[in-house]
């Protein structure tokens, strides 16, 4: 038995879930998503025509969309000439509408299988039903059960302006953490501080989820198919296929050469606009007993605070299987639908400006006590009997410190910015809570120091390139013409008298340029606005 799936794309989060639980059955399916890999779907009609020729059994989701779709007409015409028995074709309707019987009247007097729920956000339950349903009409029983309900319970972050049900998933702290020291050695730490681990609650097998936002604009964030009328899905795609391309070159590990093979491309409806999710097994060297690892990677646009520009949450899926390929992808499928679950509830939630002036406090309190600590250190070294040079590199440190408290108190990006550079697993308590305050204060006091240390040490170094560059020769003729025999221009006496507070003013100006320029790379850094190519624009 060879089943050809039907469907039109706006209706993919409902037929993806049915088709899962039905290869979790043991099915043979035909579906574009699966059968059509990022590897080639260059080759998309060929897979189409080859799906066709092989079909036994079909299922047509149908509604008013897929009745006017030309590719869906397409595929129901090739299904009609290859299978004459039509009880061996089961229609869903998501929902009940009569454009699809006025343009195939072959369905007429065959009663379909209706779908009463909200297809965008299936319920495991509803799922489950259509599932056993369709085996029913095709002579299969089964004793599969629907996959559990959770309590509704949602994770907020408000610095990201996210919310999301992490249904079964509990946070794994202790991976949570560890994600800092792995990203570390990849030279990305900030991501690890972005990202919180979790893992499926009672499970026997391994099952984690990863979830982090990126502050930059999607690729494909002006691209996307509205889940209400109809759209270009091929080019939509094919925009996604792009996108996910630049995914799996980039994974490879430091330590280890991992190999990924994708498996499937996936449409996935957020808010009413396409998302995409890619599937695929990551395979690691260097193993005694290898065990392959099915990851499915979700990217999510979001809203952006910090740029005219959408950023991305991601989530990304990770189970450790054993046994065959053909095994290991059953107990995937029979596992997605609580994926697609988590990733379908994501919503848009600000704070409101009381809650950002307290999500703010940390950093004022951690960054104001730094200055001043530092600023009152430069002022009592000026007071001893300290090499000048000491006092100059203190000041310099203050001016520092001191422009790095005013762009956080006056630079509502750059503020915004620093605050989504936190512990994400911060970022999930209570805005008010005790502990998230202590968390936040000790981050902002000695964590985010060391995280920022190296482009602050970069902009003292192009501040000084500048400074030398620019500025020598005007120095070199301002001392010739104040400070030679033949000068001609006399200097002021209380400059001859105070130039140690001319040299300690002059490092904290430096200092205070050293910051500003710093703020300019920790946002060009952790805030990218990525320009679209032209061909994703055109298309």
């Amino acid at each position: 038995m060879f089943v050809f799936l039907s469907y039109k794309s706006e209706d993919a989060n409902l037929v993806r879930q049915v088709a899962e639980q039905l290869i979790g059955c043991g099915l043979d399916v035909w579906v574009n998503e699966y059968r059509i890999l990022a590897g080639d779907y260059e080759k998309f009609q060929d897979g189409i025509n080859d799906g066709l020729s092989r079909a036994t059994h079909a299922i047509v989701f149908t509604n008013n969309r897929w009745a006017g779709a030309e590719w869906c007409r397409y595929e129901m015409n090739g299904l009609l000439a290859r299978i004459p028995d039509r009880s061996r074709i089961v229609e869903v309707a998501i929902p009940w509408e009569d454009k699809p019987r006025e343009v195939f009247p072959d369905l007429l007097g065959r009663p379909a299988v209706v779908y009463r729920g909200d297809p965008r956000r299936p319920s495991h339950t509803g799922v489950h039903d259509v599932v056993v349903a369709i085996l029913d009409r095709l002579g299969f029983g089964t004793g599969m059960t629907a996959l559990p309900a959770t309590a509704p319970r949602a994770d907020w972050l408000p610095s990201y302006g996210v919310t999301y049900d992490p249904g079964p998933f509990d946070i794994w702290l202790e991976r949570s953490r560890k994600q800092v020291t792995a990203r570390l050695l990849q030279s990305d730490a900030v991501l690890g501080l972005r990202t919180i681990v979790y893992h499926l609650a009672g499970a026997k097998i391994d099952v984690s989820m990863d979830v982090y936002v990126m502050n930059y604009e999607s690729p494909i964030s002006r691209l996307s198919i509205s889940d209400t009328g109809t759209s270009d899905d091929r080019a939509v795609y094919e925009a996604y296929l792009r996108y996910a391309k630049q995914w799996l070159p980039s994974e490879h590990g430091h330590f280890r050469h991992v190999e990924y093979k994708p498996k499937g491309l996936h449409l996935v409806f957020v808010n009413g606009t396409s998302q995409i999710a890619l599937t695929y097994v990551s395979e690691m060297d260097n193993k005694r007993e290898p065990v392959a690892r099915w990851e499915r990677r979700y990217a999510v646009r979001i809203p952006n605070p910090l740029a005219d520009a959408e950023g991305e949450l991601a989530f990304v899926f990770s189970v450790g299987l054993p046994g065959d390929e053909a095994q290991q992808m059953r107990a995937f499928c029979r596992l997605a639908p609580l994926f697609d679950a988590v990733v379908t509830s994501a919503r848009v939630r600000w704070p409101s400006r009381g809650q950002s002036f307290v999500m703010s406090v940390p950093g004022f309190l951690a960054k104001g006590l730094t200055a001043a600590g530092i600023g009152y250190l430069a002022w009592r070294m000026s007071a001893q009997d300290v090499a000048l040079w000491r006092v100059a590199g203190a000041a310099a440190l203050a001016g520092i410190t001191a422009g790095d408290l005013g762009s956080y108190l006056f630079g509502k990006t750059y503020r915004a910015l620093i605050r989504s550079l936190r512990p994400a697993l911060s970022d999930v308590l209570p805005v008010s809570s005790p502990r998230r305050f202590i968390t936040e204060f000790t981050f902002n006091l000695v964590t985010l120091p060391y995280v920022l240390f190296g482009l602050l040490a970069r902009g003292v170094v192009v501040a000084t390139t500048y400074t030398t560059v620019y500025g020598g020769l005007l120095l070199l003729a301002g001392w010739a013409a104040m400070f030679s025999k033949k000068a001609v221009l006399a200097p002021p006496p209380w400059l001859l008298s105070h130039w140690p507070a001319l040299v300690l003013g002059a490092a904290a100006a430096f200092g205070i340029a050293a910051s500003q320029f710093a703020r300019k790379l920790v946002t060009a850094r952790y805030l990218k606005v990525r320009r679209k190519p032209v061909d994703e624009e055109q298309t």
